[in-house]
């Protein structure tokens, strides 16, 4: 089949008036042409359309009234459902800080998500966010489970995940964060840096063994001062290091983004939601882990006014880059595409290119979902 629209943002470059080619039995990209091969059986045109790759968020932990904290597989696959929508074709379900039994449990939920096959977007593992945070920078994760970094207890993590552990985040300057560092990279799990309050130099010896990502980079850690850089001056200086960023407007200003994007440049930002249950849902009182959140005006805060995730989507995260903080189209795709797959190290997502996968999503010029594609078959259209 073919897809033809009038922009296909690949994401490095883009191409005008162009049909993206897709062999349907192996659900991969085959090629590119300005007109209709006369052996393609089926074309779908957007004439206004823009088809980017499908989206993928490495740092969700719930929407449209479901939470992966439940530790129910029907959960997260009900989520993969969902957020084709949102033109979001892969995603890594993330684990709140919780008592330990009850993380155990979200890990294998999602495991056995993963197991019984694609329902919508691709699961891609799991990411546990804690429970070796720093008290005074918490956030929204509750104090009361906080704890040292156990190397045994990550290590039966790994094994309840059956290897699709893909990610922990982490304080840095607890005793013994090197050591779990050290272990989980050497297993080829992402280690990311958040809810910290490390010194500069703390930070570096991290990143220096191998963390280099930055759980939503300015919230929940420690701040940029000029005396004392902190976490967010070792991972703007450094330019091998990823941070991610929830663009909601919310958690943080658009000069604010603007700065992050003129430090790291498109190539080592990614666009996360950081999403809770009620993403996708009226204002309210909703769950994420064991706290109540209370949602007003979109905006998700703990009790005492903490900030609390977001109702933030993908599509929606990429539109307010574009349109409120300026970053040109085809930078902010790449934010959204590529770079997480880059990150986890997945050669066939995240990009419109011969022999990927035919993961894509269609935009309108006023960058609004009008389809999502999995593997070349439709699986969302907007009315």
């Amino acid at each position: 089949m073919a897809l033809w629209a009038s922009e296909v943002v690949t994401p490095y470059k883009v191409l005008k008036d162009s049909y993206v080619l897709i062999d349907v039995e192996r659900g991969v990209i085959k090629g590119f042409s300005d007109k209709l091969p006369s052996d393609v059986k089926e074309a779908e045109e957007y004439p206004n359309g823009i088809i980017i790759p499908g989206m993928i968020d490495i740092h969700i932990h719930g929407a449209y009234g479901r939470d992966v904290s439940e530790g129910k597989v029907e959960a997260v696959l009900e989520m993969a459902k969902k957020l084709t929508r949102h033109g979001v074709t892969s995603f890594l379900p993330t684990v709140v800080t919780s008592p330990l039994s009850a993380i155990k449990e979200s890990v294998r939920a999602v495991r056995e998500a993963l197991n019984i096959g694609q329902k919508g977007s691709r699961i891609l593992g799991v990411h546990v966010e804690g429970p070796y945070l720093s008290v005074e920078k918490a956030g929204a994760e509750p104090v009361a489970y906080l704890r040292k970094p156990n190397l045994d207890e990550f290590l039966e993590l790994y094994k309840i995940s059956g290897g699709s552990l893909r990610r922990i985040t982490i304080a840095p300057e607890l005793e013994g964060s090197l050591e779990l560092i050290r272990e989980a990279v050497g297993r080829g799990v992402i280690v990311s840096l958040g809810h910290s309050n490390a010194t500069y130099d703390e930070a570096v010896r991290a990143m220096d063994e191998g963390a280099l990502l930055a759980t939503h980079l300015f919230n929940g850690m420690r701040g940029l001062h000029h005396r004392e850089p902190g976490v967010v001056g070792a991972f703007l200086e450094r330019d091998d290091a990823y941070v991610e960023v929830i663009a909601d407007l919310v958690h943080l200003h658009r000069a604010t983004l603007r700065l992050v994007y003129k430090c790291k440049g498109s190539g080592r930002m990614l666009l996360i939601t950081d999403s809770i249950a009620a993403t996708g849902l009226p204002d309210g009182i909703y769950e994420l882990g064991p706290q109540k959140v209370t949602v007003k005006g979109g905006v998700c805060r703990l009790e005492d006014g903490t900030l609390a995730g977001s109702t933030l989507t993908m599509d929606r995260a990429l539109k307010n880059m574009v349109k409120e903080v300026g970053v040109p189209l085809r930078e902010a795709v790449e934010m959204a595409t590529s770079n997480p797959a880059k990150l986890l190290g997945l050669k066939s997502l995240g990009e419109v290119k011969v022999g990927a996968k035919a993961d894509l999503a269609v935009l309108s010029r006023d960058l609004e979902v009008v389809a999502t594609y999995i593997e070349g078959t439709k699986v969302y259209a907007s009315d």
